[in-house]
């Protein structure tokens, strides 16, 4: 098949050596480059990114946290918020978690 004057080279054998080691790499990347990341959309694919090949880093918790108090009150919140909610998989609602305020009175019984 053609694609733009040449032929189309034939599809990676995912299950390959290169296969894997391009999953290496980006799994490296990720890792080295999410700690500093807090757009929603960028730390949100990345994390359901290596969640997807089993690697959940350290912090990722606290980043997911971080990046849902910034995507509040957006006016493009709601799919940045979705997004947060399914790189958090089984920890989802712990995003909502609201920490009182030093004005708010405390409910300790």
């Amino acid at each position: 098949m053609l694609h733009a004057g040449r032929a189309r080279p034939p599809r990676p054998n995912v299950a390959g050596a290169d296969a894997v080691l391009s999953v290496d790499r980006a799994i490296r990347s990720l890792t080295a480059t999410l700690p500093g990341v807090r757009a929603a959309s960028s730390l949100g694919w990345g994390l359901l990114g290596l969640r997807a090949w089993g690697v959940e880093p350290e912090g990722a918790e606290r980043w997911l946290a971080e990046a849902y108090r910034h995507a509040l009150g957006r006016p493009d919140a709601a799919p940045r918020l979705a997004l947060l909610l399914l790189a958090a998989g089984g920890r989802a609602l712990s995003l909502f978690r609201r920490e009182p305020s030093a004005a708010e009175p405390s409910q300790d019984l």
